[in-house]
């Protein structure tokens, strides 16, 4: 079974940590969750919270004061491109 320890190490920011660590981050980190399709995620922490995602897509994105959307970002996981890619 996976460890959070190796979920870390599989992120590439985090590969080199020695397991010291990467134990002090699994200490502080919230327990992995899997997220449906299109559901929207606030952890309320605004810019102190660090989201990893291991499979999938995910959209990093802000509302301004007048309501409007504002993409920081768009993920997409290995794992995700390479299923979307033997779609094609």
């Amino acid at each position: 079974m996976e460890t959070l320890i190796d979920r870390l190490r599989a992120v590439r920011a985090f590969r080199n940590l020695p397991v010291s660590a990467l134990t002090k981050i699994a200490q502080i980190a919230s327990p992995p969750t899997t997220y449906q399709a299109g559901e929207l995620i606030s952890d309320g922490q605004g810019e102190q919270a660090l989201l990893l995602v291991v499979a999938g897509k995910a959209k990093v994105s802000l509302l301004s004061v007048d309501g409007n959307e504002n993409i920081l970002y768009l993920l997409n996981t290995k794992k995700d491109r390479h299923r979307s890619d033997s779609l094609n």
